[in-house]
Formats: C-alpha cells, structure tokens, sequence
C-alpha cells in the first residue's frame, strides 16, 4: 500500500451477510470507497488521471458467501479516533455490511495481501457433516479438485491444503485452510472434491450455505 510517512493507516475488520453476499467483489471495494467518501474520511488517494481511495483488500471473496471477520486497510491524511471511524462508516454502508472493528497501524507494516496465512470455512449442506466425516479421515479415499490457471488445468488432493477440520453437526462443517496468492483452497473447490468422489450431489453443493468465518494474518494465531 503506497503512501507517505505522514500518513495514517488503518484496518477495518467487517461482516457481510444477506444479500449483501451476493455483491462481487470489485463492487464491493466500489461500496466501501463510497462510504468511506460519504463518511467524509480524509482518504489518501492515488496519483494519476483518475484517483481513487487507497484501500487494500486480504482476500477475494466469492459471490454468494458471507464473512464475518473480513479485513481491508487505507489510509487516512488524518489521525481519528478509531470507533469515529467505526461509527461514521457503519452509518453510511448499506444493509448486510457491518463494520466489526477498527485498528491503528504503523507505517512499516507490510502489505495486507502478502500477510494473509490461512482462511477458516463454515459449510452447511444436506448431509455434508456425515459424509465429510465418514469419507474425509480415511486417507485411502481419494479427495481430488481440479482448477485452470493460466491455461493448464491443475488437480491437487485437498487434504494437503487443509490445517484444521471440524465436524459441527450432520450437515455442516468448518475447515481452515492455507489461503493467500500461491495456495488457496476455495469453498467450491472443497465440494468439487466431494462431488468428484460421488460422496455428494452438484445439487447438494450448489444449495450449500457458505461463511468464511476469519482470514488469517501471518502474525496471528491460528484456532479453531
């Protein structure tokens, strides 16, 4: 995140639910920078023929799934109190977003992006919990998803990305997962697993509810 010494930076962590959850995600950093604009923040903007609010966002969500524990960095060109902050944004989002809490930052931390660790998960789907439980621990079983990048079409075992699996009932579970630019085992890439396996319906994932309930910073404890 480009800005000067004089400068002041801060992290914004939020929740989005409801319809709100069905808000890509450069439409939602769009919403944000209008708040923040109608909140009458002192943002710091970039140079150049079209200036917009410098903010940095952890990690791209997809559309359809709430958070409860998102967070984004900017900067402003004056010191505020950090629940002014709070308040005078939660004021001016609209219905779904919530902004949860605020800290001050020093100058020197590193960017946002390249601090996100880990993600933690909650998926509630028809019989998922039973089926995760009875497929997923037994190592013999193969869990395989497969995704394009840059033209080649990679498959990795699942199991090698997840850290920590937790069954919470019959049709729901939390998983914690590495996350960030190089490895990141998305929600829907879980399911394909599952799918792939036959232990599953498409139909079953797509009616899944879907929470990403933390992103994981490199200096934080992973629980869970």
């Amino acid at each position: 995140m480009s800005g000067n010494k004089d400068n002041y930076r801060y992290r914004v962590y939020y929740a989005r639910f409801e319809i709100a959850a069905w808000i890509a995600h450069l439409d939602l950093m769009r919403v944000f920078q209008r708040a923040s604009k109608r909140a009458d923040l002192p943002l710091v903007y970039t140079q150049g023929f079209n200036p917009r609010p410098i903010m940095e966002f952890a990690l791209p969500i997809g559309v359809g799934i709430e958070t409860r524990n998102e967070p984004f960095d900017f900067l402003l060109s004056q010191k505020m109190n950090i629940e002014d902050i709070k308040n005078n944004l939660n004021a001016k989002l609209p219905n779904g977003l919530e902004i949860v809490r605020v800290e001050s930052l020093s100058s020197d931390v590193k960017n946002l992006m390249s601090l996100v660790n880990a993600a933690e998960y909650q998926i509630s789907a028809d019989g998922l919990g039973t089926v995760v439980k009875n497929y997923y621990f037994d190592n013999s079983n193969p869990l395989f998803a497969s995704r394009e990048r840059k033209g080649k079409i990679r498959e990795y075992q699942i199991r090698d990305y997840i850290i920590k699996l937790k069954i919470i009932d019959n049709n729901t579970v939390t998983y914690i997962s590495k996350a960030g630019s190089a490895e990141n085992l998305r929600p829907d890439l879980f399911l394909q697993a599952f799918i792939a396996a036959k232990q599953i319906s498409e139909e079953t994932a797509l009616n899944a509810i879907i929470i990403r309930k933390n992103v994981y910073l490199t200096e934080e404890k992973i629980c869970g």
